[in-house]
């Protein structure tokens, strides 16, 4: 008689296999990645020639920090204050082209400068920046008090660059 109980069955199982993975998403992947770590979006006030004879830069340069009896009227830090809640979001759909869709982040980019503009005008536009009004005698000149509306020709003169093969300098305002 066999007591099935005290029988004991070894069974060593070997098996040899090879696994191969496409590869080619995933270096696509990081081949886009490389080109988004060397590319940047600057939005602000550049060199365009501005009626007073000085660039759009300087102008907003004097306006920013403030210069003799002109007070300083801080538009780009309050805009880049305000923009840095929804720059998160503009963020995840730079990286959700490159993951998701597959694409290269060009397009998303644009968008965030546009978004960083936009949001420079609107400083402009609601005068939510240090000293929004004008002295009395510049405001019974041009008819009103708000500052840094005169033509617009400012205000429009903002716009915004994507750059490649720059380095990431932290030191540069209006860059992120």
């Amino acid at each position: 008689r066999l007591n099935l109980c005290s029988l004991e069955l070894y069974f060593m199982i070997k098996m040899k296999a090879t696994t191969k993975m496409d590869m080619s998403g995933l270096r696509r992947f990081e081949k886009r990645l490389a080109q988004l770590v060397k590319t940047q979006v600057e939005a602000g006030f550049y060199d365009d020639p501005h009626y007073s004879g000085m660039t759009t830069a300087q102008l907003m340069n004097i306006h920013e920090f403030g210069y003799g009896n002109n007070p300083q009227r801080n538009v780009m830090l309050t805009s880049s204050l305000s923009f840095k809640y929804e720059l998160p979001r503009l963020i995840k759909n730079v990286y959700r082209n490159i993951v998701i869709a597959g694409k290269m982040p060009e397009t998303a980019l644009k968008v965030v400068g546009q978004k960083y503009v936009e949001s420079i005008q609107f400083t402009i536009d609601a005068g939510t920046f240090s000293n929004p009004k004008v002295s009395p005698a510049w405001s019974a000149v041009k008819g009103f008090d708000d500052a840094m509306y005169h033509f617009s020709d400012l205000r429009d003169s903002c716009k915004y660059k994507v750059t490649q093969n720059a380095e990431y300098n932290f030191s540069k305002g209006g860059r992120f």
